[in-house]
């Protein structure tokens, strides 16, 4: 999706930037969404669930610079002292509890490709600025739309369990958790999910080799899997396939290795599932993602 390719970049572009201002061409003038409202300066911004577990994807936070720290940041840059970077960061989900987020102005972020972003720049507190690009942020559902009739372009995909945010790796695929267990003293955690489907026949498989299927926790930390199993097969290498009936629910888990007990919550954890008729035709693939997953340690 255009959209997400879109997010990756202005993220990884947006991190650390030297001097004040968010990075891109000021304006005033009203911006039109994909939901079809025009947003415009004055608006207030509602915030849904963030979809990285605490953080939000596609909302990032930074400290806001005036004039005269701009000033005494070129004076120092001439006098050969250094300068501290702004700090650009996701925003994480306590400014859900903000409800007076109010749009100050818009910038519009130009990318190399000649795709243009537009941010509505909202003072979060007296030091700190939220940048929310308004169209990937509807897309994703990390702001709410004021169109009651707009749907986030995955929101048939993407379930919540309590805190859990679940995504199918196909619309065409009902996804439900059934549970995250850990095992002391294997060190190990086990997702066990539910699946269905009203296709015909489908073949499923859960990839799970080192590029396939990763965990993470609150701290940055990888994780990679140790087995699989969709129905009855089980497999400790690579994938493992299996057949999922039409309108019939079918037990599919992944274990994932070498963690400690003492993380109550993991970040994201991620799965490459393909799947195609039972009898022919060519994979589809996605990814069936997990955000903000408690844990039961046993």
């Amino acid at each position: 999706m255009k959209l997400k390719l879109l997010l990756i970049a202005i993220i990884l572009f947006n991190i650390n930037l030297i001097f004040a201002q968010f990075p891109g061409k000021k304006t005033k003038k009203n911006f039109m969404a994909i939901d079809s409202v025009s947003y415009k300066i004055g608006d207030t911004i509602h915030f849904g669930q963030p979809t990285k577990g605490e953080n939000y994807a596609s909302i990032i936070m930074y400290k806001h610079k005036d004039f005269f720290d701009n000033l005494s940041d070129v004076s120092d840059a001439l006098n050969g002292q250094n300068v501290d970077k702004t700090k650009f960061k996701v925003a994480t989900k306590k400014i859900k509890e903000k409800t007076d987020a109010v749009i100050k102005y818009f910038k519009i972020f130009s990318l190399k490709s000649g795709e243009k972003v537009h941010y509505a720049i909202i003072p979060y507190d007296n030091l700190s600025y939220l940048a929310v690009p308004i169209d990937i942020a509807l897309s994703i559902g990390e702001i709410k739309s004021k169109n009651i009739n707009y749907l986030p372009v995955n929101k048939n995909e993407i379930t919540t369990i309590d805190d859990t945010l679940i995504k199918s790796f196909s619309n065409k695929f009902n996804v439900k958790l059934l549970s995250a267990i850990g095992d002391k003293n294997n060190q190990t955690i086990k997702i066990e999910f539910l699946i269905s489907h009203k296709l015909v026949h489908q073949n499923v498989c859960f990839n799970f080799g080192k590029n396939d299927a990763k965990m993470y926790d609150f701290e940055g930390n990888e994780y990679l899997a140790k087995s699989a199993s969709v129905g009855a097969i089980n497999k400790t290498y690579s994938y493992v396939c299996n057949k999922i009936p039409t309108n019939i629910p079918v037990k599919a888990t992944i274990v994932y290795k070498q963690i400690l007990s003492d993380k109550d919550k993991m970040s994201f954890c991620t799965i490459r599932v393909g799947y195609k008729a039972y009898d022919g035709g060519k994979y589809e693939y996605g990814t069936l993602e997990l955000n903000n997953i408690k844990i039961d340690w046993k």
